[in-house]
């Protein structure tokens, strides 16, 4: 399981809480909404310039307890296998006739949102010189996967959940290898303890022995029919192309589209938490976090990413040119 996505696409939180996909690109090519319904959203960005298109969807769900764990697993069994590319191996010989084209899945979380994300990349099709559309070809692959798992009796195949539950078991359990993020996250995780936020993106280890492929299947379905799904084309593509993209998702079984809280950032503490855990290492790590009452909505919000940056961990801020490039008391 991997949660990263291209460094290009970054993961935006507009007003309403839901989260998309916009970074990266020069202003003249932001995203347009060129269509809305069933609970989908599809957005196109004509960024031409690039050698390389991508077609990215996002689901979204609350960050609750009793879902978190279901939402990671669900890319994780989906990614191993469609009903007509059967296995991983499959996948990936596909993925080498459509001229080596990337393909990953994942989960992540922003403000108080769970962002269940599918991405395919691949050479823009007026870069190949073969008389078919690669944006179709790139587009019904990961369609497949996420429509069209591959089953047994029904539901998701016995051996890939087990196999993924011990994958996500390992990946939760070494997130503490990382001492820098491990230190941030368990900030967040004390900070907004009770909170929506403070939920490991992940989910738990005593939540995945209980997991049958029943369950997941049932929840798989009430992501694809319930989550309100975001669809982002980024690259070159032409009229037809979108229109063959909107036919199929109108296609798509959608029921009841579930409602997004609003994220709560008016949150004020009594009290200061210092929180310290001793490990056995030669470097200590210092994360300090502060509430700052400021949504993204918020006309201060730009100057609290600027604030940010100056006091934040880049090698940009003033914390890092002072305290360890010129005084070096810290690593």
């Amino acid at each position: 399981m991997q949660k990263t996505l291209p460094a290009e696409y970054g993961i935006s939180e507009d007003i309403s809480g839901i989260s998309g996909m916009s970074a990266g690109f020069q202003n003249e090519e932001k995203a347009e909404k060129i269509a809305s319904f069933n609970g989908i959203d599809v957005y196109k960005i004509a960024a031409g310039k690039f050698k390389t298109s991508s077609i990215n969807f996002f689901f979204s769900d609350n960050l609750r307890k009793e879902s978190i764990t279901l939402n990671a697993l669900v890319p994780a069994v989906l990614r191993r296998g469609s009903r007509r590319f059967k296995s991983f191996r499959d996948i990936a010989l596909r993925l080498e006739e459509l001229y080596g084209a990337g393909f990953d899945c994942g989960v992540s979380k922003k403000g108080e949102c769970h962002i269940i994300q599918f991405y395919i990349e691949f050479i823009s099709d007026k870069f190949i010189t073969e008389d078919t559309s690669l944006f179709e070809s790139a587009y019904d692959l990961l369609f497949e996967i996420i429509n069209d798992p591959e089953l047994e009796n029904g539901v998701f195949k016995e051996d890939y959940l087990s196999q993924e539950k011990d994958n996500l078991k390992k990946l939760i359990e070494g997130r503490i290898n990382d001492k820098m993020q491990y230190s941030v996250e368990r900030c967040f995780e004390e900070m907004c303890r009770d909170e929506p936020y403070g939920l490991y993106e992940y989910g738990y280890v005593g939540d995945l022995q209980n997991i049958t492929s029943k369950e997941l299947y049932s929840h798989y379905k009430r992501m694809t029919e319930d989550y309100p799904l975001q669809v982002y084309l980024a690259g070159d593509m032409d009229g037809d192309q979108i229109d063959m993209v909107i036919k199929k998702l109108s296609a798509m079984k959608r029921n009841q589209i579930k409602k997004l809280d609003c994220c709560n950032v008016g949150k004020r503490p009594e009290t200061v938490k210092n929180i310290t855990e001793k490990m056995n290492v030669t470097q200590g790590k210092l994360t300090l976090g502060f509430r700052t009452n400021t949504s993204p909505g918020s006309p201060d919000y730009y100057s609290l990413i600027v604030f940010n940056g100056i006091l934040g961990g880049g090698i940009h801020s003033k914390l890092f040119q002072n305290v360890r490039e010129k005084a070096g008391l810290a690593y």
